[in-house]
C-alpha cells in the first residue's frame, strides 16, 4: 500500500482566519449572533449594506467564501493528490476531473466545521421577501 504525503497539510484542518475570506467569517458571525437586537432579516439589510453580501437578481445574494491564498493552496493539493497516481472515485458520471473531497480526509478538519460554524447560519437566514 502507497502512502500519500499531502504537499500542503494545512488545507486538510486550516484556521478559519486562514481559509475563509474576511467578508465571509464575518458574515457567519454577524448570521449566527442572534443578540436579540435585530432579526436575521435586518442583519442581512445590514449586511447587503456593508458590502458582505451582493443581491445579483431580487433574493439571489452572491458572497466570496473561500480566500484566494487558500483556494490556489487547496488547487495545488489536489494537483498532488492526482499526480500520486493513488485512486480516487469522481463525483460522478459526468465528471472525469472531479473529486470527492470526504474521499481525500477533507471531511472532519474542512468540510465538516465548515458546514457547521460557518455555511448552516448563512444558509439558515431568511432572505428579504422570502420569510
Amino acid at each position: 500500500r502507497r502512502l500519500y504525503t499531502p504537499l500542503w497539510r494545512e488545507v486538510y484542518a486550516p484556521r478559519p482566519e486562514d481559509c475563509l475570506a474576511p467578508a465571509f467569517r464575518e458574515l457567519a458571525a454577524a448570521l449566527r449572533a442572534g443578540d436579540g437586537s435585530s432579526t436575521p432579516l435586518q442583519r442581512v439589510a445590514e449586511l447587503k449594506a456593508r458590502g458582505l453580501l451582493e443581491e445579483i437578481r431580487p433574493g439571489l445574494l452572491t458572497f466570496d467564501v473561500l480566500s484566494v491564498a487558500f483556494c490556489q493552496r487547496l488547487e495545488e493539493e489536489l494537483a498532488h493528490f492526482d499526480a500520486s497516481g493513488l485512486p480516487k472515485s469522481a463525483p460522478n458520471t459526468m465528471n472525469r476531473r472531479g473529486v470527492i473531497l470526504a474521499e481525500l480526509a477533507f471531511g472532519p478538519g474542512l468540510l465538516d466545521p465548515l458546514v457547521a460554524e460557518y455555511l448552516e447560519p448563512v444558509a439558515a437566514a431568511p432572505l428579504p421577501g422570502h420569510c
